[in-house]
């Protein structure tokens, strides 16, 4: 009989390469008794598509928005200067 951390191993293993015969049938066989494992596999299953949904999302989310630069006032635009002018004149001292 197939350990459940064998049976992990092989859950994980077959998102990413296709298992032999022999193991697919180990893994089968785990699965009709172990409900802990058959949860893992439903879990790791639900991930990887959440994972590859939000990745999809993710890309298409990224092109370029058009916004516009926030306006400042003339007021703060001028405490900004002076306050790089101070900054200007103490690092040229």
């Amino acid at each position: 009989m197939t350990s459940c951390r064998k049976a992990t191993k092989l859950i994980s293993k077959q998102l990413d390469y296709p298992l032999s015969i022999n193991e697919k049938a180990q893994l089968l066989l785990h699965l009709t008794d172990c409900d802990q494992c058959m949860v893992f596999e439903k879990q790791v299953y639900s991930i990887r598509a959440a994972a590859k949904e939000f990745s999809e999302n993710k890309i298409a989310s990224t092109k370029p928005r058009k916004t516009k630069a926030p306006k400042l006032s003339p007021k703060f635009k001028s405490k900004v200067l002076k306050l790089i002018n101070t900054q200007l004149k103490r690092k040229i001292k």
